[in-house]
C-alpha cells in the first residue's frame, strides 16, 4: 500500500477485479480488435490473444488465415461451433437452431 502526503493510506488494487474490468473494456470496443467472426447477419470483432486460447476451433481457423495482414475474416458455420464448443459451454450456453445469436453468447463466454 503506498501513501498519500497526509498519512492516509490507498487501498491496493484488486487484480482479480483490475482483469475483469480490461476484458470487459475489449469486449465492448472493438478498437484492439484483430479478427472478425461472422455469421449469417452478425459480426463479432474479437481478440485473438482471448479468444484463440479458450477455443481449439478458433485457433485452428487462425492459424489457416494467418497469411492475412490486416482484419482477419472468419466465416463461421455455427453447426461446427456447437459441435466445437459444447463441452467447454454446455452448462452455461445452449446453440440452438445454430442461431447466430448464441454465436455472440459464446464470444461472450470467452471474456
Amino acid at each position: 500500500m503506498s501513501s498519500t502526503k497526509t498519512g492516509s493510506r490507498t487501498p491496493a488494487l484488486d487484480p482479480v477485479k483490475e482483469l475483469r474490468a480490461s476484458l470487459k473494456i475489449l469486449y465492448e470496443d472493438a478498437e484492439y480488435s484483430d479478427l472478425i467472426i461472422a455469421s449469417r447477419d452478425a459480426e463479432y470483432r474479437v481478440h485473438k490473444a482471448i479468444v484463440c486460447p479458450r477455443s481449439d476451433y478458433f485457433a485452428a481457423k487462425c492459424r489457416a488465415s494467418a497469411s492475412q495482414v490486416d482484419y482477419s475474416l472468419l466465416v463461421l458455420e455455427v453447426k461446427h461451433l456447437a459441435n466445437c464448443l459444447q463441452a467447454a459451454i454446455k452448462d452455461i450456453l445452449s446453440l440452438p437452431d445454430d442461431d447466430p445469436r448464441a454465436v455472440g453468447m459464446a464470444i461472450r463466454y470467452f471474456y
